[in-house]
C-alpha cells in the first residue's frame, strides 16, 4: 500500500492507494515483498498527485528507505526495474521544473507511513486534507514496457540448472 503527504505554506494534504497487480508485475521477483519498489512508487504517487503544488518549487522528498533515498538522489538504481522507475521520476521532476533535495527521515518520524498503513485518524485529526490520487502513466505498467522496448532490455534470464 502507498501513501504520500505534502506540506506547503502551513497546509497539508495526503493521498493513498493500493498498487494494481499490473504495476506490481513489472517488479522483478524479490524476497523483500518489494519494499524498495513500493517506497519508490510512493514517491511517484506524491510527484503525480501533488504535481501542481510542486511545479517550479524547491521540493524536499523525505524517504525512510535507504535504497530508495540513495536511488532517487543518484538518479539510478542497481536493479533495472528500480532504475526505470527512478528515471521516470527524474523525467517528471524536470517536466515540473522543480528543484529536488532527497533527505532521509527516520521511520518513526515518517508521517507518510500513516496513509500507507491506511491509518487516517491522526491525519484527519491534525486537519490534513485527503486528496484524490493520481498516478502518471510513466509509473504504470505500460510505460515500463515502452522503456524496455526503447532500451531493448528485458528481464534477466536465469542460468540456473536443475
Amino acid at each position: 500500500y502507498l501513501g504520500a503527504v505534502a506540506f506547503y505554506e502551513g497546509k497539508a494534504w495526503f493521498t493513498h492507494m493500493a498498487p494494481s497487480q499490473k504495476i506490481m508485475e513489472h517488479f522483478w521477483s524479490r524476497a523483500d515483498n518489494q519494499i524498495m519498489g513500493l517506497e519508490l512508487l510512493a514517491i511517484s504517487l506524491g510527484l503525480s498527485t501533488f504535481e501542481e503544488l510542486l511545479e517550479g518549487k524547491k521540493v524536499i522528498i523525505h524517504s525512510d528507505n535507504t535504497g530508495s533515498e540513495v536511488s532517487v538522489r543518484r538518479g539510478t538504481a542497481r536493479a533495472l526495474d528500480h532504475a526505470q522507475l527512478v528515471h521516470a521520476q527524474w523525467f517528471h521532476i524536470v517536466r515540473l521544473r522543480a528543484e529536488v533535495f532527497v533527505k532521509r527521515v527516520a521511520t518513526n518520524d515518517n508521517i507518510a507511513d500513516l496513509p500507507s498503513r491506511a491509518d487516517f485518524g491522526i491525519l484527519r485529526n491534525m486537519g490534513v486534507t485527503e486528496v484524490r490520487l493520481q498516478l502518471e502513466v510513466e509509473y504504470q505498467g505500460d510505460a515500463s514496457e515502452i522503456l524496455q522496448e526503447r532500451w531493448k532490455l528485458g528481464r534477466p534470464v536465469s542460468t540456473a540448472k536443475s
